[in-house]
Formats: structure tokens, C-alpha cells, sequence
């Protein structure tokens, strides 16, 4: 088993590439989860093409079927 590999991005402005490099990272590493906390302009559900959907980040982490 690889050891496990801790990224965070963040800056407190808007527009700086946070979404968009770790967007790239998550399509050019197997086994990423990317979490777009920005409450109210998330972005990353927009650039691959998925529904916005609220409450499935603990059942998906619990083991179970969001």
C-alpha cells in the first residue's frame, strides 16, 4: 500500500487557480478526493459534469451508498 499523500490548497481570494490545479492533480492521480468548500461558489462539480447534490460525503466516507 502507497502511503498517503496530504494536499491543501487554499488562499482567500477568488481567481487564483486553487479549483482549476486541483482539478488537474485529481485527473492526472488515481485515487484523489477533491473537496470543493468554497459554500458559495463551488466549482468543481461545474468542470466534471456532476450533479450538486447535499449529504453524501458521510455515507460515502461511513462505507455506504450515498
Amino acid at each position: 500500500m502507497r502511503p498517503v499523500k496530504i494536499v491543501l490548497m487554499s488562499s482567500l481570494d477568488g481567481g487564483v487557480g486553487k479549483t482549476t490545479l486541483a482539478s488537474v492533480l485529481s485527473v492526472v492521480k488515481s485515487f484523489t478526493l477533491i473537496m470543493d468548500t468554497d459554500w458559495e461558489k463551488a466549482d468543481v462539480s461545474q468542470l466534471f459534469r456532476a450533479p450538486k447534490k447535499p449529504g453524501w460525503l458521510a455515507p460515502f466516507l461511513s462505507g455506504q451508498k450515498p
